[in-house]
């Protein structure tokens, strides 16, 4: 059971994330690679998060898959032009992003 401050931490890290994937879109866009996206109703249904049960259904819902499937797009963004995989950039930035400790969890709960 996830008490009120874990459904609040959670409902953070997902904000978080979501800024960087908004970094990251404007960044794609710019260079030609995305259309521009809007993350408005995503960005929505994450504040709308306030207990256990909203964390199931949103983990259920078409909006968190379309959270992983941007963090894929918004991956590459990054390490094309921001951060280049197996440098030392990588090894300290990359643990303070919070898209990494968002996909380090996820991989971790499979």
């Amino acid at each position: 059971m996830l008490s009120k401050e874990q459904v609040g931490y959670l409902r953070e890290e997902y904000l978080k994330v979501l800024d960087r994937l908004e970094c990251l879109l404007r960044i794609g866009v710019k260079r030609g690679l995305y259309e521009p996206y809007n993350l408005n109703e995503l960005k929505h249904q994450i504040k709308k998060l306030r207990n256990e049960q909203d964390i199931i259904n949103f983990k259920n819902s078409e909006y968190y898959q379309e959270l992983c499937d941007l963090l894929v797009l918004c991956g590459s963004v990054c390490c094309r032009f921001l951060i280049p995989p197996d440098s030392l950039l990588q090894i300290y930035f990359c643990h303070q992003c919070p898209i990494f400790r968002f996909e380090e969890r996820l991989y971790q709960n499979e």
